[in-house]
């Protein structure tokens, strides 16, 4: 039997910074301390630089191309339109396909750059190698988002956080307080959450749970902060990991 603690700590936090956005997003991620904000649907990632300014980084010239979530490694950014998942090369500027399927949901990139993504409507989490070839495949397993961090991989599903290895076997396995979408982790925090809520839980030893004055429309974290993109997609909120 799995025993769940919630400690229902409805904490006021305040940003230490708001970032307007000219533009509006759906997606999120921090690299080496910089920001990426992804539309939806667009041609380009953009990124912030130190001025606060959106600076696009082009990756197709179809307009209408459209962007579930990215992930940024030191050389490429892979993109998930639903229906594939793209590397585009940082130097050369090509973009090449790396694997198609039916309903990819989500998606990780290790250390060594493998993929490993979830296919919902076969219910799958499938392993890639080097090569983008199939190495293995976990079965029977409905999968609301993944997050890779070092060698371990974090499964979000209806009922369960999974904490497995690098192979998909379960280490640990933490039952959530209520059904979410999303799940962010670094070497401090695992978080969960669901977009257009003014909530998520944080992860100690129980689950903790946070409010806050405006909607989520996504998060990303580092050890230092965490950053919340508004619920319209056009603001940014910076809150310190400290207050947390």
């Amino acid at each position: 039997m799995i025993i769940m603690t919630i400690l229902l700590f409805l904490v006021s936090l305040e940003p230490i910074d708001t970032i307007p956005l000219k533009k509006e997003f759906n997606r999120i991620e921090i690299y080496r301390s910089a920001i990426y904000c992804a539309p939806f649907i667009g041609k380009s990632i953009f990124v912030l630089d130190e001025s606060q300014n959106l600076k696009p980084i082009t990756f197709t010239d179809d307009v209408n191309y459209r962007i579930y979530d990215f992930f940024i490694t030191p050389f490429a950014i892979y993109l998930n339109n639903g229906r594939s998942i793209d590397k585009f090369y940082l130097a050369s500027g090509v973009k090449e396909n790396s694997y198609s399927s039916t309903d990819i949901n989500t998606f990780v990139i290790t250390p060594s750059e493998e993929i490993i993504f979830s296919d919902q409507q076969k219910h799958e989490l499938i392993f890639l190698d080097f090569t983008n070839n199939v190495k293995f495949k976990k079965v029977d397993m409905n999968i609301n988002d993944l997050y890779s961090i070092e060698n371990t991989i974090y499964i979000l599903t209806k009922n369960n956080v999974l904490i497995c290895d690098e192979y998909g076997n379960v280490i640990k396995e933490k039952k959530i307080p209520e059904k979410l979408n999303r799940i962010v982790v670094d070497s401090t925090s695992v978080i969960i959450f669901s977009p257009y809520e003014k909530y998520l839980y944080k992860l100690n030893e129980s689950w903790e749970k946070i409010e806050f004055s405006h909607d989520i429309l996504d998060i990303t974290v580092n050890d230092e902060i965490i950053v919340i993109l508004s619920e319209n997609g056009t603001a940014l909120y910076i809150y310190s990991k400290s207050d947390f």
